[in-house]
């Protein structure tokens, strides 16, 4: 994407309306509802009490402090003719998000809710911070290349992030019922008139 002056926006900018969009209140709740089920919560007899998704939490405190670190080497290096290239920043920083940031974790049925929340908080969190790092950047004086990199390095994160968040939401509604009788609800084909016989 391709951001000029005065033109900064982002995925993650429309991240919570396409939240709210995709998922009803009803979702929701059967999430809550799932996560109080302490047969599922503490089954000792198969040992599967979550669903296999990702550490949301330290996916975005990860994502933060690289963002806080970019912006600290810049906001230092502003004059520094020996700081590293900037292109090379940019290739690695943005093949660490997509790489590094989203491992693989258990999610247990009784943080389910906690899941969904980080994920609007942690979207929240990282709007805020965005701001102000761009402010101290502009304050700085860095360059312009650089303080738009922000907003790859946000975009890239916010594609991953969305892929995994809506891939583990889609495992946990499953899990929780809500896909099921969303389905059985849909009719499943053109309806077909029967010939009655007087």
């Amino acid at each position: 994407m391709l951001y000029t002056e005065g033109e900064f926006y982002m995925k993650i900018d429309s991240a919570l309306t396409e939240f709210t969009e995709r998922y009803s209140r009803e979702a929701i709740m059967s999430i809550e509802d799932i996560s109080k089920d302490i047969g599922l919560s503490y089954n000792k007899k198969n040992y599967i009490n979550g669903i296999n998704g990702f550490n949301i939490k330290e996916s975005f405190e990860k994502f933060e402090e690289i963002l806080t670190g970019y912006t600290n080497y810049k906001t230092e290096n502003v004059h520094n003719p020996e700081a590293t290239d900037h292109d090379y920043i940019l290739k690695h920083t943005k093949a660490y998000i997509s790489e590094k940031l989203f491992p693989e974790a258990m999610i247990l049925y009784k943080d389910l809710p906690l899941f969904v929340e980080t994920y609007i908080t942690g979207i929240k969190s990282t709007l805020n911070t965005i701001e102000n790092l761009r402010m101290k950047m502009y304050e700085s004086e860095v360059d312009d290349a650089s303080v738009l990199s922000i907003y790859e390095f946000v975009d890239d994160f916010t594609t991953t992030l969305q892929e995994s968040f809506h891939k583990t939401m889609d495992k946990i509604l499953w899990a929780s019922g809500y896909n099921s009788r969303v389905k059985l609800a849909k009719p499943t084909g053109p309806k077909v008139l029967k010939p009655v016989f007087l």
